[in-house]
């Protein structure tokens, strides 16, 4: 395994990246963490791309999609494939809240990922380079 491997549990619902690896284990960011940064798209027409971030372990949000690109309550987020060792359309969440501000570039999802990270009890880690 390498350090940015994302650990996914079921089909492919991502939970976090490794950052650590040692000789038995490894750490994983989740993506609530405040550090966790993910290229990620809307599953909408537009496709739009953004970075999904974590929020101190109680939000999870998308920054950077275009303003005009438009987004709607409950669209899907993937991975976006844009990163090494990320592939594309890894599960992430569904889109709770949009966040727009006139006069500005881009808006913002608030997202609610698709895991509930206190039930997790077995992950997967996705191997190779996509």
């Amino acid at each position: 395994i390498f350090q940015n491997n994302p650990v996914i549990i079921g089909k492919g619902i991502l939970i976090g990246k490794i950052i650590s690896i040692e000789k038995h284990s490894a750490i994983v960011r989740l993506i609530n963490d405040n550090t966790s940064r993910v290229g990620a798209m809307v599953l909408n027409g537009d496709k739009s791309i953004g970075l999904v971030e974590g929020g101190y372990g109680l939000s999870v949000h998308m920054n950077f999609i275009p303003q005009n690109e438009k987004i709607d309550i409950d669209d899907i987020i993937v991975t976006s494939g844009l990163e090494e060792h990320v592939s594309r359309g890894l599960i992430i969440g569904t889109v709770e809240a949009i966040e727009k501000e006139a006069y500005q570039p881009f808006q913002r999802a608030i997202i609610t990922p698709t895991v509930r990270f206190n039930d997790i009890i077995t992950v997967s880690i996705i191997t190779g380079t996509p």
